[in-house]
Formats: C-alpha cells, sequence, structure tokens
C-alpha cells in the first residue's frame, strides 16, 4: 500500500496536481503537530507518507518559503486543537475515516 501511495503521490508532482486538498493537510498536520504524542500517527503507514508528501508539497520542511494559503489554515486548524481540553470532532472523523486511528490526549 505505501509504495502505490507513494508512487500516487510522486506521479501527481511529475505533473503538478494536488494529490491532497490544502484544507485536508492543513488539517493533517495541525493534529500531528498538536498531538505528536501519539505513536499510530508515525507508524501509520498512509498517515507517514501523506505527512512525507505534505511537508514536501507545501514547502514546509525547512529552508524554503512555505505555502501562505496552507499556513493560514493550519494556523486555524491548529488554533483549534490546542485551545480545547477535548478533540474537535473534525480531527477524529479525519483520523479515524482515513488512517483508522483513534486520537486520544
Amino acid at each position: 500500500m505505501e509504495n502505490l501511495q507513494k508512487q500516487f503521490y510522486e506521479a501527481c508532482e511529475l505533473v503538478n496536481i494536488q494529490a491532497i486538498t490544502t484544507r485536508t493537510a492543513a488539517k493533517i498536520m495541525s493534529v500531528v503537530m498538536g498531538m505528536g504524542n501519539n505513536e499510530q500517527l508515525i507508524y501509520n503507514e498512509k498517515c507517514f507518507t501523506d505527512i512525507e508528501y505534505i511537508k514536501r508539497h507545501f514547502n514546509i520542511e525547512g529552508g524554503k518559503r512555505p505555502d501562505e494559503k496552507f499556513v493560514k489554515m493550519f494556523q486555524e486548524y491548529a488554533h483549534d486543537i490546542q485551545s480545547h481540553d477535548f478533540i474537535p470532532q473534525w480531527a477524529s472523523k479525519l483520523f479515524s475515516e482515513r488512517y483508522n486511528i483513534k486520537l486520544y490526549r
């Protein structure tokens, strides 16, 4: 699965097609940054492959200027995660449906 997904992302990059929407990418990365204590986020191959793609596509690896639209959305979702003692419904639903990961604090 990982190789196929990775190949798909590489093909999308070659023809300049965005494989993950900016909004979904911002949501994923805000959860990763806000709840990085969940080992499932790293050990889930699909999640890890998505994270690697997002870092490359939206220029958030370092040494590059990040995508401004992504940064704005990321800040909004990160604020939503950090400002509550509970996990926002959108985050639980996204990670459950996309990766079969149950988020916890």
